[in-house]
């Protein structure tokens, strides 16, 4: 299957967003508003493993107004982002594809993910697949 890019002004995406924001459509349990947040792609490769691991948190969680940088390691996940078991499953491939851009090859498992609690245990997670593959 070939991909597609499209591209949206922001204008025009936040008015997409806002309008779905009034209808409870749902893809596997998730909001489509969410659903379609969590799987957009960002073009941030120039910012750093863990902003960009925050940045993914955030989308997924329907947050798109909070910085990543603003975000605590110690938020956890379930309590504050209110994350289920959809939102893990995304986490998880966001996180995988994320890796794969520094060391192709890494893999992340649906257990490492979620046995992240907080904030913090995510981007251990990113680091660890990162800079250990990289050292060896």
């Amino acid at each position: 299957m070939n991909k597609h890019n499209i591209y949206i002004n922001p204008v025009a995406y936040k008015k997409i967003h806002k309008k779905l924001l009034k209808y409870n459509i749902k893809i596997g349990g998730m909001n489509i508003m969410n659903f379609l947040i969590a799987n957009s792609s960002i073009q941030d490769s120039a910012n750093s493993p863990t902003l960009r691991t925050k940045r993914v948190i955030l989308h997924i969680s329907g947050n798109l107004d909070s910085k990543p940088e603003d975000l605590a390691n110690e938020s956890h996940l379930r309590q504050n982002l209110l994350f289920g078991h959809i939102e893990y499953l995304l986490l998880r491939r966001r996180l995988d594809q994320l890796t794969k851009e520094y060391v192709k090859g890494t893999k992340i498992s649906i257990k490492e993910v979620q046995d992240c609690q907080v904030v913090g245990d995510c981007i251990d997670l990113v680091n660890s697949k990162i800079y250990n593959v990289n050292r060896d």
